[in-house]
């Protein structure tokens, strides 16, 4: 189920990564690269309950992968082979940059983030879980329970 999850988010926002450089311009690649990893981790941390941290990771990395594959596949069959492989050369040094800034580092950060903020929110609901429960309690014990009589048989 997990790695489902994992490859369709991946191959959504790598497909979405890489087709926007296409249309809008190779310029986009270094902006719409490492959003399409980011939004993957931000879509994987609270879906996924098992192996979180490399859930994320996979997620990211795979999603910067088929980004860059299908922006350079086109661009091979557009550019010059050299030209290419210059911008690949280049990408790859970038793309090592983002694995290790956005994929390692932003998934380690989102993820305790995530995590800490689940125990606040459990931790607020049981705070106010308990208030309603001494509320009702001591609304129950300040009433005076009402005496009715019996009424007579005819």
């Amino acid at each position: 189920m997990n790695g489902k999850r994992i490859l369709t988010v991946a191959v959504v926002l790598g497909i979405l990564g890489g087709l926007v450089p296409l249309i809008f311009g190779p310029e986009y690649l270094t902006s719409t690269l490492p959003i399409s990893m980011m939004i993957g981790t931000y879509w994987i941390v609270p879906r996924v309950h098992q192996k979180r941290y490399l859930s994320t990771v996979i997620a990211s990395v795979l999603s910067g992968l088929i980004s860059m594959v299908i922006y350079f596949g086109y661009d091979f069959t557009q550019e010059p082979a050299a030209d290419v492989l210059a911008a690949m050369q280049v990408m790859a040094w970038t793309f090592l940059m983002y694995v290790v800034i956005i994929s390692v580092l932003g998934s380690l950060f989102f993820l305790k983030t995530h995590d800490w903020a689940e125990k606040k929110r459990v931790a607020m609901e049981a705070k106010i879980q308990a208030k309603a429960t001494t509320d009702r309690r001591s609304l129950n014990a300040t009433k005076p329970k009402k005496k009715y009589k019996k009424k007579k048989k005819k």
